[in-house]
């Protein structure tokens, strides 16, 4: 049983997405604490936490019964600043990410949610027949153990860290993924190989209307459209006698690149219907779609390896939603409340 990948599996949705941008949007959580509405008059009453002065056994967050210790949700941060500290530097949690905000603020929040999530999820599990035999449970102990020993002294102080709430901690993640696979058991895994077809292409694009690469608006006359287009007519001619076409096309091309990997949705209507109908080798004629002109040239029908991507790719999605159909359904049965402690 590998622990580090089961609970990377869990934890990522905390952390992913405010690496990038700053706020994950994948979290049930929000930054003002508080109580959360559930909007379900008949929902589970959430425990009281604390308000005065956080302890290690203070309790922080209450999903109705369920509660959340202070130095339960100090695992979580320990894990994280371990697994980013390399990359943001020691003073990791002042760094400032693309919003403003710094990276403790941020994760702080997103480990509310996690936890919140968890807590719920835990909840159901046992409706489900999801639990851990003792010899699981033991099996997580002991990698525990084995992890808690590699941790440097002043880390174990600072975030209050002891094997019994770790081992907590990580079954509760490896319950929560049990439960996300029986959640997802039925979600049809059968994909339309047309659906999830990707065509790779090189194109030339002449803007005729929308924000160009300076950042500039640009609005065309009439004659300008037609002008456009005689242009584009000529670019096609000269295409398809340029010895070296990738060269060509991004000389003159009006896009970040020449070059595109695209399935069904991904480009207008326009330029999918043509360059989809397109074989090996084969250029379109002048493509005239509400933005532009394109000249589309063909390299490969389908890339089967990224097709299969894709498929996985849409597979995981349909999955993902399914879950949180559920899950919203769950989520409004239970109050949930978070100390203003925790985020000041």
């Amino acid at each position: 049983m590998k622990r580090k990948s089961t609970i990377k599996r869990i934890i990522c949705i905390a952390v992913s997405a405010a690496m990038i941008s700053g706020l994950s949007a994948g979290c049930s959580g929000n930054e003002e604490n508080s109580v959360e509405s559930t909007g379900n008059e008949k929902a589970e009453k959430a425990a009281k936490v604390e308000k005065k002065q956080l302890e290690a056994d203070s309790v922080v967050i209450s999903v109705g019964d369920e509660e959340a210790t202070f130095k339960e949700l100090l695992v979580y941060m320990y894990i994280l600043k371990d697994r980013y500290q390399d990359t943001l530097g020691d003073d990791i949690w002042n760094y400032r990410l693309d919003n403003g905000k710094t990276f403790k603020s941020v994760t702080m929040a997103q480990v509310v949610s996690l936890i919140t999530e968890l807590k719920i999820i835990s909840r159901k599990a046992e409706g489900l027949g999801i639990s851990l035999t003792s010899d699981e449970k033991e099996d997580i102990k002991q990698y525990v153990e084995g992890l808690y020993g590699s941790i440097p002294e002043e880390d174990i102080a600072e975030y209050k860290l002891d094997t019994n709430t770790m081992t907590k901690v990580y079954c509760e993640n490896e319950i929560a993924n049990r439960v996300y696979d029986s959640c997802i058991n039925g979600v049809n895994t059968s994909i339309n190989d047309d659906d999830s077809r990707q065509c790779r292409v090189l194109y030339i694009y002449l803007r005729t209307s929308g924000v160009n690469q300076s950042g500039v608006t640009v609005t065309l006359s009439e004659e300008e459209v037609g002008k456009r287009y005689k242009e584009a007519k000529k670019l096609l001619k000269n295409a398809k006698k340029a010895s070296d076409l990738r060269a060509f096309a991004e000389a003159n091309t009006e896009s970040d690149s020449a070059e595109l990997v695209f399935g069904k949705g991904d480009m207008c209507a326009e330029f999918e219907t043509a360059a989809l109908a397109l074989t090996e080798g084969q250029f379109s004629d002048v493509v005239t779609a509400p933005e532009g002109f394109y000249i589309i040239y063909c390299m490969d029908t389908n890339d089967e390896e990224l097709a299969a991507s894709k498929k996985e790719e849409m597979v995981a999605i349909a999955q993902k939603e399914n879950f949180e159909a559920q899950y919203s359904a769950w989520a409004a049965e239970f109050e949930v409340e978070v100390s203003e402690l925790i985020m000041q």
